[in-house]
């Protein structure tokens, strides 16, 4: 189970093929008032970092045909939904038992007539390799978007968690995209308080999250999980601890957030508006493509589709737009 030695190793391959006929396929064809579709592709976890329990409560990793995936795909878009978002436990290590990996997953989704665009839940940063950046520079229907999870920015607490990647390799990661692909919004989780973790292990995750170019960030406190190697790890760190530092993390990452919405005031983007109105404005909000919640006055027949938005101004921690008005088409 020991993942990690002390050199980084984001370049290796901890891939297990598993039988596709493992995995229970489950197909739907309506997600009620959700605007989003979601497809989920993979299950199971091999990675066995020490603090989790998936392995053990989920199985082993196994994955969705790819002809089955297809199928689900196109069914969602017959029935009108315009974006798939494509989830799994640990999405990088799908396999589908006849060579075809996350990647050809991916470009089959993008030569198929009708989905407008489509985008992954989570994926690790051992799980971006170079084919799969240039893939996603250059598609024109995968969104700007990508949530990969860190963890710690502490290259001892990294190895204490068996995490397969070094601070320096995931900053390097998280910069090359960013400078590949424009506007791409990139998230992260972040773990505060794991065993053994000292207020200069914090200091170095606050400084790697600072320095990276983060649109937002999903902060959680190390939970003790019983038959994990980190339960039964010395200098569990007090509880209090954990909660100042998350209060801290969740700090950064509303600053990280703001700074990234105030770059694209101003500028237009695709916005998928769900089918819902905000009380008191009747605006309806959606989702761009590079993750950034707006909200806009639009007619009902903007509701599920996806629309030009002007993006105008941060009113109430809100991005406001207006939906600019296309010939011959009701906004």
């Amino acid at each position: 189970l020991d993942l990690i030695n002390d050199t980084c190793s984001l370049g290796r391959s901890f891939v297990t093929r598993s039988r596709a006929s493992e995995f229970q396929d489950m197909d739907i064809s309506n997600f009620g008032a959700r605007s989003r579709a979601f497809v989920k592709i993979q299950e199971g976890c091999n990675a066995f970092c020490s603090f989790c329990i998936i392995p053990f409560a989920r199985g082993r990793s196994r994955s969705r045909t790819l002809k089955s995936t297809v199928d689900q795909v196109k069914r969602l878009v017959s029935v009108g939904y315009q974006e798939v978002v494509l989830t799994g436990v640990h999405i990088g290590d799908y396999a589908d038992g006849d060579g075809a990996g996350l990647q050809t997953v991916l470009e089959a989704l993008e030569g198929l007539d009708g989905l407008q665009r489509f985008r992954i839940s989570s994926i690790e940063a051992t799980y971006v390799t170079e084919p799969l950046i240039d893939f996603f520079a250059t598609s024109e229907k995968f969104c700007r978007h990508l949530h990969i999870p860190l963890q710690s920015g502490d290259d001892e607490i990294l190895r204490a968690m068996r995490r397969p990647y070094c601070r320096a390799e995931y900053l390097d990661l998280v910069d090359r995209l960013r400078d590949l692909i424009p506007g791409i919004g990139i998230g992260a989780d972040v773990m505060v308080g794991f065993p053994g973790e000292t207020e200069t292990a914090f200091q170095n995750t606050y400084d790697l999250i600072s320095q990276s170019p983060m649109a937002y960030l999903h902060v959680f406190s190390y939970s003790p999980r019983g038959n994990t190697p980190a339960v039964r790890m010395a200098n569990q760190v007090d509880p209090k601890v954990r909660k100042r530092r998350a209060r801290i993390l969740r700090e950064l990452g509303g600053e990280k957030t703001r700074n990234f919405q105030r770059r694209f005031i101003g500028k237009q983007l695709g916005v998928l508006f769900e089918n819902r109105r905000e009380p008191g404005t009747g605006y309806l909000q959606g989702v761009s493509d590079n993750y950034i919640r707006c909200w806009a006055p639009a007619r009902d027949a903007a509701a599920d589709q996806i629309r030009p938005v002007r993006l105008s101004r941060i009113e109430d921690g809100r991005m406001i737009g207006e939906v600019v008005e296309q010939r011959g088409a009701a906004v």
